[in-house]
């Protein structure tokens, strides 16, 4: 909590659906982790589902994505060096001037202190210097909304019905790994980086989600124009996993949301375990 004050949140009552996605090379892996990451703004509307919290309409579409602006800005949201252009160097960069969560050493586990992991190298920790272990440790101690290791995790979905995710995933198979659909999409991330700023293109989604405006342009429209392109992407490159989408097409088709459907369901309640029964396994 020192470090953000929604931190305990987080930790305690949060959770998301994540995907990891292959990438060839660096180069592949630049545009998809650029396509991923200004767009996730996008993944977070589409998928939000945590309107409530501790009994109480948080007025949120997503608190847990608000939850993670209030999380330890050193590891967590948009790394600007990313957002101008991935590269490996960049990446790796990154990685060596965040602070780390933990050391291990002869007493076991030890707050680092916020000690940067090239600190860590250059210095040591009570006469210990870093093994390979340590670096692979490290790498899962940020939290950005896009991270890569070797492969490319999208990190931005509230935990939604399992239909839902798989959707969502579907969708983002047919973007990365159509060569077009992801030129159009990296189109689409050029554009939507031009309203306003990455912080607060991600706090309006998570605010309002589909209902949110940028610039006075409504989310709901980027979302389905990316929709749009996963959708095409995947009949190209998996024409079988297409009926996947169903679950997204159908909410935008209505003009609805889960996070929408999960407020009415906490308004309609009666009681705890009824709503608790509406939401449960879900697919609307």
């Amino acid at each position: 909590p020192e470090r953000g004050k929604q931190a305990p949140v987080m930790m305690k009552s949060t959770t998301s659906f994540q995907a990891a996605f292959d990438y060839e090379d660096e180069a592949d892996c630049a545009r998809k982790t650029r396509a991923l990451l200004v767009l996730s703004p996008l993944t977070t509307a589409l998928f939000a589902n945590s309107p409530i919290r501790l009994g109480q309409d948080t007025g949120l579409v997503s608190s847990r994505a608000i939850a993670w602006t209030e999380t330890d800005p050193d590891r967590t949201g948009f790394p600007p060096a990313i957002l101008q252009g991935y590269s490996h160097e960049r990446w790796v960069d990154y990685l060596l001037d965040a602070p780390m969560m933990f050391v291990q050493g002869d007493r076991g586990w030890e707050a680092a202190q916020g000690m940067p992991f090239r600190e860590y190298m250059e210095k040591g920790h009570r006469g210990r210097f870093p093994s390979w272990s340590d670096w692979e440790l490290h790498q899962t101690a940020v939290f950005p909304e896009v991270r890569v290791k070797h492969f490319i995790e999208l990190r931005g979905a509230d935990a939604c019905p399992l239909p839902l995710a798989l959707a969502g995933i579907a969708m983002w198979t047919g973007v990365l790994y159509d060569r077009s659909a992801l030129d159009e999409a990296l189109e689409l991330s050029d554009a939507f980086a031009k309203l306003s700023t990455a912080q607060v293109r991600h706090t309006e989604a998570a605010t309002n989600g589909l209902d949110g405006q940028l610039d006075n342009q409504p989310i709901r429209r980027w979302a389905e124009a990316l929709y749009n392109i996963g959708e095409a992407g995947l009949e190209r490159y998996q024409p079988k996993s297409s009926s996947l989408l169903l679950p997204l097409k159908k909410m935008l088709q209505q003009k609805t949301s889960h996070a929408q459907y999960h407020r009415q369901s906490f308004r309609d309640a009666v009681s705890v375990a009824d709503y608790l029964n509406a939401i449960a396994y879900s697919s609307a």
